[in-house]
């Protein structure tokens, strides 16, 4: 194998495995939701983005997605060694939304719960985090490596979901508060 190919080889393969972690990452958001729907209703409420009268589609309409997307995705690794394009395409359109969605929050109302995975305040780490798991899976959709299904590929996204999932608490400033 060519150096080049090695290169182009490696990337995709860190892409798949910070793709698969993002879906990883819905499955286990999803989950904390359903189990905690009220709250994720009033932290979206406290959000203040959208219209009081659609807080409860819009918390719905998030598990549905978190729960289709992620579970797609996740599946279809599973069974045939490479996730759907069509999941990884709705999954980097669903956190370039969770990204802009952070960004705005941020921006207008610095001390709310993220609603991601509990109590944790938005900070500029969310919707980083949203856009490199975008970025990450576009990726992947277009160059799913050969071998996609290795142990190595399961290895590295269980350990990015886990870097990701704690990314926020793992940022702090120098003061040793969390970064905002």
């Amino acid at each position: 194998m060519r150096a080049e190919e090695s290169v182009v080889t490696a990337t995709a393969t860190a892409a798949l495995a910070i793709a698969l972690a993002g879906s990883f990452l819905l499955l286990w958001s999803a989950l904390g939701h359903v189990r905690a729907f009220d709250l994720l209703r009033a932290t979206i409420v406290k959000h203040d983005v959208v219209p009081y009268r659609r807080h409860r589609q819009i918390a719905l309409a998030l598990v549905v997605a978190e729960l289709t997307i992620g579970g797609l995705v996740t599946a279809s690794w599973l069974v045939s060694g490479a996730p759907l394009v069509l999941g990884l395409a709705g999954q980097a359109v669903l956190y370039t939304i969770f990204c802009g969605y952070a960004a705005l929050v941020l921006r207008s109302k610095r001390s709310v719960a993220c609603g991601c995975f509990g109590g944790e305040s938005i900070t500029w780490v969310i919707p980083v985090r949203a856009a490199a798991v975008a970025a990450a899976t576009t990726v992947a959709a277009v160059a799913v490596p050969p071998g996609a299904s290795s142990a190595a590929v399961a290895a590295l996204a269980l350990g990015a979901a886990l870097v990701l999932r704690y990314l926020p608490r793992i940022v702090r400033t120098p003061e040793g508060t969390h970064a905002t």
